[in-house]
């Protein structure tokens, strides 16, 4: 599990053990070319990067347990396949949830800090300078689908989906981190 990586120890973000976990866990690179040595062809399969929002859900899924679908995004996100768009609100709301549960998940304050700072430095940054609600059942909810709307992308990635019933209005489709890692992952 990753709790007992998180514990050895917090350098700079950029070396979090979170990072090294998912470093080890990767089976996945980015960038793939190879040479058909008789036909002298390079052929350059890169992938490319593709924007969503992660709903608070897949953090803690992630946190949880190293073996499930979310990890796998987590993994996803530290590779560059998948840039997580979000919003100050949004990170607000992942550090409380994450902060509230971090007995569960065996995690410090500090290592919570950690993770977050990681996935931050990964994510794409929106302003959000209108607001949707209510659109959706939660306010919480809304928030996260405002981020969608905001930064144009097709998905939210939630475990939650029905939460989200009333997103397609605005062109963004919820998934399962199952669902996604199957059709944009090639793994899980």
């Amino acid at each position: 599990m990753i709790q007992g990586t998180l514990r050895s120890g917090l350098k700079t973000l950029d070396q979090t053990p979170y990072k090294q976990k998912l470093d080890a866990d990767s089976t996945i690179s980015k960038h793939h070319s190879f040479l058909d040595a008789p036909k002298d062809i390079i052929y350059d399969t890169t992938m490319k990067s593709i924007r969503v929002v992660i709903d608070t859900n897949i953090l803690y899924a992630a946190l949880y347990s190293s073996s499930g679908a979310s990890h796998a995004l987590m993994i996803m996100v530290r590779n560059g396949f998948v840039i997580p768009c979000i919003s100050v609100t949004l990170v607000l709301e992942y550090e409380d949830v994450l902060t509230r549960h971090r007995n569960r998940l065996h995690l410090t304050q500090g290592e919570i800090k950690a993770f977050l700072g990681f996935f931050v430095q990964q994510s794409e940054r929106l302003k959000i300078h209108y607001l949707w609600r209510p659109c959706l059942k939660d306010p919480n909810d809304d928030m996260v689908l405002e981020v969608a709307v905001a930064a144009g992308v097709d998905f939210i990635v939630t475990h939650n989906t029905k939460d989200f019933a009333g997103s397609e209005r605005f062109g963004v489709q919820s998934v399962t981190p199952g669902w996604f890692i199957k059709n944009y992952g090639g793994t899980k």
